[in-house]
């Protein structure tokens, strides 16, 4: 098991924990990796930390990045990058989201659905 990382079941989807970019890149190296969901209101650069190795990585650089913002505080200007973008408590637009970047993929590559 991955230092740090939790792990915890959403419908059909397993979820992998990270606090931070290196616990979220420790995590991608030990698990079968489908789609990042991450926070943008992260401390520190984390979120474009995490960004950046997955697009710096070429076994990464293809799974889709959900960027989930707070809009009491944050625009989705700076999830420009990202294949999505949900306020990150509406957990049904979440999901859907999930769910269509998943399919997606798993119409190139056959691999379990996982969030990280």
């Amino acid at each position: 098991d991955v230092t740090g990382v939790q792990t915890c079941a959403l419908p059909i989807y397993t979820v992998i924990e990270a606090a931070n970019a290196d616990e979220a890149i420790r995590g991608l190296e030990h698990h079968p990796i489908d789609l990042v969901a991450m926070a943008l209101d992260l401390p520190g650069d984390t979120s474009a930390a995490l960004q950046l190795a997955l697009r710096r990585r070429p076994e990464w650089e293809a799974i889709p990045m959900l960027a989930l913002i707070d809009p009491a505080t944050e625009n989705s200007a700076r999830a420009r990058d990202f294949q999505d973008c949900q306020a990150k408590y509406d957990r049904e637009a979440i999901l859907e989201s999930v769910g269509r970047l998943t399919a997606a993929r798993s119409s190139i590559e056959e691999s379990p659905a996982c969030v990280g």
